[in-house]
C-alpha cells in the first residue's frame, strides 16, 4: 500500500464500499462459520471446499476492494488487485488438486490459528466499530483483505503440514504490509501485524520439523515419497514357497521335495506286477 492516501480519504472509501456491498459483508461472516464447520466434521471433501472458499473471496476483494475502490484513490494501488488475483489462481489449483480431509493441528501454534480467526471474525468489526463509531467504518470480513489476509493465515497453521511455501506469499506479505494501514490510523491492524508474522514463522518451523531430512517430497501433495518397489525387492533376503513354507535365498530355485519327479525303474515295474 502506498503511504500517500489520507485517514479521511481512506475512512471515507469504507463508507462507500460498505454500502455498494452490502450485505456481503453477512455472506462472508457465513462463509467464514462454514469454514470453521469443515474444520472441526470429517467430509471428504472438505479440503477442497476451504481452498475454493479461499479462491473466491481473494479474487473478489483483488478485483472490486483493490482494483475497482482502492484504486480509484490511488492508482498504483490497482497493483496489488494483481497479487490477490494471483494467490487466488493458486487458492483455486490447490482446491483441484487437492482431495480428502482437512486435518486440524493439534499443536502448541494451532493456538494461533483459533486466535486469529476469532481476531478476523469478531475483533476487527468490533474494534473497528470502537474506534471509528460506525458500521459503515469497519473492515468487515469478506470485504476487505486485512481480515482475509489473517483468517488465510489462520486456515493455513490449523491444517497439517508441511504446506506450499507459495500459498504463504502474499498472506505473509500483507501481514508484514498491515503497518501501513495501521500507521493511516486503522489500528485494529495491528492483531494482523503481530499474529501474521507469528503464524508465518510457525509454518516454516513446523514444515521443517514435520518432513523428514533427505526424504524426497512430492511436490503436488506434499507428503514423502514412499519407498520404490526397487528398493523393497532390493531389501529382501528369502521367500517363502507357496507349499512347502521353506524359506529360498532371494535369486534361488526351490529344491524339488522328495519322491516328486522320481521315475520308477522297468525292473520295479515287473516285480510289482508279478505280486508277492
Amino acid at each position: 500500500m502506498s503511504a500517500s492516501i489520507a485517514y479521511p480519504e481512506f475512512v471515507g472509501l469504507f463508507e462507500r464500499y460498505n454500502l455498494s456491498i452490502w450485505p456481503l459483508q453477512l455472506v462472508g461472516h457465513l462463509a467464514g462459520l462454514i469454514v470453521l464447520v469443515l474444520m472441526l466434521i470429517r467430509w471428504k471433501h472438505s479440503q477442497t471446499a476451504v481452498f475454493a472458499f479461499l479462491a473466491v473471496f481473494w479474487v473478489f476483494i483483488g478485483v472490486v476492494f483493490h482494483f475497482m475502490y482502492l484504486g480509484s484513490l490511488y492508482l498504483p494501488e490497482r497493483t496489488f488487485a494483481v497479487l490477490w488475483g494471483a494467490q487466488s489462481a493458486l487458492f483455486a489449483f490447490s482446491a483441484i488438486r487437492s482431495s480428502g480431509f482437512l486435518t486440524r493441528s493439534t499443536e502448541w501454534y494451532a493456538i494461533l490459528g483459533w486466535l486469529a480467526i476469532g481476531y478476523s471474525l469478531i475483533g476487527y468489526p468490533v474494534l473497528g466499530f470502537l474506534l471509528r463509531g460506525s458500521v459503515l467504518r469497519i473492515a468487515w470480513f469478506g470485504g476487505f483483505p486485512c481480515p482475509m489476509a489473517l483468517f488465510t493465515l489462520a486456515i493455513l497453521v490449523l491444517a497439517e503440514g508441511p504446506l506450499p511455501k507459495w500459498l504463504l506469499i502474499v498472506p505473509g506479505f500483507w501481514a508484514v504490509g498491515g503497518l501501513i494501514p495501521f500507521l493511516w490510523g486503522i489500528r485494529e491492524d495491528l492483531g494482523l501485524i503481530i499474529l501474521g508474522v507469528l503464524i508465518v514463522g510457525s509454518i516454516v518451523v513446523r514444515d521443517r520439523r514435520k518432513r523428514p531430512k533427505g526424504q524426497p517430497v512430492d511436490v503436488a501433495a506434499r507428503k514423502p515419497l514412499p519407498h520404490s518397489i526397487e528398493h523393497h525387492a532390493a531389501g529382501r533376503t528369502a521367500m517363502q514357497t507357496p507349499n512347502s513354507g521353506e524359506n529360498i535365498p532371494h535369486g534361488q530355485f526351490p529344491r524339488k521335495s522328495a519322491g516328486i519327479g522320481k521315475r520308477k525303474s522297468s525292473c520295479e515295474v515287473r516285480l510289482s506286477a508279478m505280486g508277492p
